[in-house]
C-alpha cells in the first residue's frame, strides 16, 4: 500500500511538470498534497520519505 501511494505522488509529480496549465497544476497540486495528508494520517515514515524525494 505505501508503494502504491508513493507510485500515485510520483505520477502526479510527472504530471505536474509536463502539465503547462496553471489550472490544471493548481488542480494536481491539491490532489498531491490531499494524498500527502492521507499518507501523513496512516505512515508517518512513509510521508517523510515521499516527501524527501518530492522535494
Amino acid at each position: 500500500m505505501q508503494r502504491m501511494i508513493f507510485r500515485i505522488h510520483t505520477i502526479m509529480l510527472v504530471k505536474f511538470i509536463r502539465s503547462k496549465t496553471l489550472i490544471s497544476r493548481l488542480y494536481i497540486i491539491n490532489i498531491f498534497f490531499l494524498l500527502l495528508y492521507k499518507s501523513r494520517e496512516r505512515w508517518p515514515s512513509g510521508l517523510r520519505r515521499s516527501t524527501g524525494t518530492a522535494v
